[in-house]
């Protein structure tokens, strides 16, 4: 269903737009219908690395965090990153290794980190999402338009994530 009914066409099959400043829904076209989010999902995961560590601080690439594809940065096992520079690497370039790595450093295992990315959208009020991994990746896993808007709404609050959302481009250097 659409709302406002006098908003012109849109062609996507769910959207929402919301205030940025206030959360509340200006347009929704069937914004509560489960779907694949794919790399939208990236978002949660940026706010949990970014509200829960320290992102000056360096981690270490594994084997399994370089077995994503298709969109990567070439990471290679034994490498170490800042986490601000991964993190960068998600919000800009959408890079599915970074994501792998900055999950499973988080909380040792993307399965572990699936279950704090769930807790954490719960908390949002996310509650018709379930997440499986930490880049979006075509898994068992679903969100809502309403619920990735909840979970942007409080990245775009986080202000390292809020200077990253807005570059346009980045060079990543290995």
């Amino acid at each position: 269903s659409v709302w406002p009914s006098s908003a012109p066409p849109v062609y996507a099959d769910s959207a929402i737009l919301i205030d940025a400043r206030t959360g509340e829904t200006i347009y929704q076209k069937n914004a509560d219908v489960r779907r694949p989010v794919a790399s939208t999902q990236k978002l949660l995961t940026a706010l949990i690395v970014a509200e829960r560590e320290s992102l000056d601080e360096p981690i270490t690439i594994t084997t399994s965090d370089t077995r994503v594809e298709p969109t990567k940065l070439g990471l290679r096992a034994g490498e170490k990153y800042p986490r601000r520079q991964l993190l960068t690497a998600i919000m800009v370039k959408s890079s599915n290794d970074a994501a792998a790595a900055l999950g499973r450093d988080h909380a040792g295992s993307t399965q572990a980190f699936a279950v704090e990315m769930n807790r954490v959208a719960a908390s949002l009020g996310a509650n018709d999402s379930y997440f499986v991994n930490p880049h979006g990746l075509p898994a068992a896993q679903y969100s809502t338009a309403r619920d990735i808007a909840r979970i942007a709404y409080r990245a775009y609050r986080n202000r390292d994530l809020r200077q990253m959302m807005l570059m346009r481009s980045m060079a990543f250097r290995h």
